[in-house]
């Protein structure tokens, strides 16, 4: 039979290689990979696989709404924490019940600076949108020309707004400046004026200014305190929407841990790092109030806001983090199924796959699924993938070697030394017969046999 075979091969000119380059191979999945392939969290452990997933979702952009919310709450705390800290830190004034003295001089109080921290976060904010759109959208050829026009012209008045807000911080850096030199001037004024002073005017001095900073302080504080006000979420709902693409019957999808935005949300948000029962209050919480609000609260943070945002960030992280899922007929076949499913799902898309012919070699196929759903589904999912390329398979289930009509059977046994036996599903000598080999070594393989004994017209 040998000398045949080499004698037809060499009248019409065929090699048969002996080695399977790579270029030549399709895939090759060992055993148990299908199931470490679906394990994997976001499905990247698979090339092929992951060819299908659409772009993963814009997080960072549903993130930003929960964060500028989240902000607005923040400010609120900051500002009732800064208001009982301003209270603890009035001091007490000793009353002088002596006479005033003549010719007293009261010199003025330092003036106080204000905040222009939103002002400059505001002038850093349009900056960065003008990056994004002049560096980022600008750029993108898939922009049509219409658009890139009404970007250009958006971009016009982004740039007339950071050059007026540019300029007003500019002056308030400037009044600043002024400022603060002034209390420097005051403060060695004070100190030269005090030395040329009595012990008494110099006391009496101290009462005067005094009484005039600790009055402005509590007109401060009686205005901050009339500002106090509950938190009210304005956020707007906002449906997150999946990246999919459909492949078979299958969508392969992109999204995040969070389908829709909206203050139920937000509230079971803020709510998920506060210990069960409590409720935060910003017009009435302490820093006391928080650190015993925070469920298991990090001991190595100090101060209870960093605390909390801390934790709502771990919490945003993993929210608002990328998902790859597959879904069919609306129904999630990815997240909480079988690996015998993962199986089916993997085996369908390559029975699919006509763009590249190379030889497709698995080991075991038929781990993890049932008996029954390989009778219904992947015997039908090989037999696709075998009109479009060869498939060498391992495996040690009867089903693949009897409903398949594979071409070769390879048995590999130990007896004395390592024995192989190979031939057509049908082919039988003196020494052995492929389907009796079947049926005698592999769990199941008479009772498969006998289901397909009519189409073979044997008598086993």
């Amino acid at each position: 039979m040998k000398k045949g075979y080499k004698k037809y091969l060499n009248e019409n000119g065929i090699e048969i290689e002996t080695k399977i380059e790579e270029k030549d191979l399709f895939k090759f999945n060992y055993q148990g990979q299908i199931r470490e392939i679906f394990e994997d969290e976001n499905l990247k452990a698979d090339k092929y696989l992951a060819e299908f997933f659409p772009n993963e979702i814009d997080a960072q952009g549903y993130r930003k709404i929960v964060e500028q919310e989240l902000e607005n709450l923040y400010k609120l705390i900051e500002y009732k924490f800064d208001y009982d800290d301003k209270i603890n830190q009035l001091l007490p004034i000793e009353l002088l019940d002596e006479e005033e003295i003549e010719n007293e001089l009261v010199l003025g109080i330092e003036l106080e600076n204000e905040d222009i921290t939103e002002l400059q976060k505001l002038v850093e904010k349009i900056k960065g949108i003008i990056t994004d759109i002049s560096k980022g959208l600008l750029q993108n050829s898939e922009l049509d020309k219409k658009d890139r026009k009404h970007l250009e012209s958006e971009l016009e008045f982004l740039e007339i707004l950071f050059k007026k807000y540019n300029e007003r911080y500019e002056k308030a850096k400037l009044e600043r400046t002024k400022r603060n030199a002034f209390n420097t001037a005051l403060k060695a004024f004070k100190r030269r004026y005090s030395e040329r002073q009595t012990d008494q005017q110099n006391k009496h001095n101290a009462f005067s200014e005094e009484k005039k900073i600790l009055a402005e302080n509590i007109a401060n504080l009686i205005k901050a305190r009339n500002s106090l006000q509950p938190y009210k979420c304005q956020i707007d709902e906002t449906i997150v929407e999946p990246e999919v693409n459909p492949v078979d019957s299958f969508l392969f999808v992109s999204k995040i841990g969070v389908e829709k935005i909206n203050k139920v949300y937000f509230e079971e948000l803020v709510r998920g790092i506060l210990k069960k029962g409590k409720k935060l209050e910003a017009e009435k919480i302490t820093k006391e109030d928080l650190k015993n609000m925070i469920s298991r609260y990090p001991s190595e943070i100090e101060d209870p806001l960093e605390a909390f945002k801390m934790k709502i960030e771990t919490r945003l992280d993993d929210d608002f983090k990328p998902v790859k899922a597959i879904t069919e007929n609306g129904k999630d076949v990815y997240s909480d199924l079988s690996a015998g499913f993962n199986s089916r799902i993997y085996f369908k898309l390559l029975s699919g796959e006509e763009k590249n012919k190379g030889i497709y070699i698995i080991d075991q196929p038929e781990d993890h699924i049932s008996q029954k759903a390989i009778k219904e589904d992947v015997l039908e999912q090989f037999r696709n993938m075998a009109k479009r390329r060869q498939i060498i398979m391992v495996t040690h289930n009867p089903q693949f070697i009897v409903n398949l009509d594979v071409d070769n059977v390879i048995f590999l046994s130990k007896e004395e030394e390592i024995v192989i036996r190979s031939g057509a599903l049908e082919y039988e000598d003196e020494k052995y017969s492929i389907l009796k080999i079947v049926a005698d070594n592999i769990d199941g393989g008479i009772n498969t046999i006998q289901q397909r004994v009519k189409r073979y017209e044997k008598n086993i």
